[in-house]
């Protein structure tokens, strides 16, 4: 058995995955509006942020973002 370990989630995927969810929660509609607007510089520490946390699906950013 091939054990793959997934790779550090995107700020395209964080973001593909709030906008989904912005649809039942005003949170993540708010975080959406903010990411859209992000400058590269906010986009270089936000991948870090996913990176120290090892984020690498939508459960660990859910539970970086809410815990």
């Amino acid at each position: 058995m091939e054990n793959k370990e997934k790779e550090i989630m995107t700020f395209e995927e964080a973001l593909d995955f709030c906008k989904t969810m912005s649809k039942s929660q005003g949170f993540y509609g708010r975080l959406v509006n903010s990411m859209e607007e992000f400058t590269e510089e906010q986009k270089t520490d936000f991948k870090k942020v996913l990176k120290d946390n090892n984020v690498r699906d939508n459960m660990d950013l859910i539970f970086l973002l809410e815990c």
